[in-house]
């Protein structure tokens, strides 16, 4: 599946109407991207605690909840963007372009000090 076929196809879950806090705006973008925001630390939290279970409490590494856990953050990712109004496609292609310029050949701690990316 193409990145930008993906974000089109998750929105197609998301709510269409969103109540906030009165402490945020009433934008409904604002109201998206804090729901993405939200959801996306959640579901971090959750995948954590499935690694933490293994490393800590010697359970076995539940491959099948991880895999869940890094789609639904996906879909809050591409909440974001879609609040955003920025292509998920644009984004991987940005961020591959910082990373090359960041690392050239490969990572390094050398290269992760001099973040030749900010130059």
């Amino acid at each position: 599946m193409k990145p930008n076929d993906y974000q089109k196809a998750a929105m197609r879950t998301s709510p269409e109407v969103y109540t906030c806090h009165s402490l945020l705006s009433p934008n409904l973008s604002d109201c998206t991207l804090f729901h993405a925001s939200l959801g996306l630390a959640g579901e971090v939290g959750e995948f954590v605690g499935a690694v933490k279970k293994s490393y800590m409490y010697n359970q076995d590494v539940d491959w099948q909840n991880l895999k869940e856990e890094l789609g639904d953050m996906m879909w809050y990712i591409a909440l974001a963007c879609d609040a955003l109004d920025i292509k998920l496609e644009v984004v991987m292609e940005e961020n591959i372009a910082k990373l090359k310029k960041r690392y050239p050949e490969k990572f390094t701690e050398y290269y992760a000090e001099a973040r030749l990316d900010k130059e």
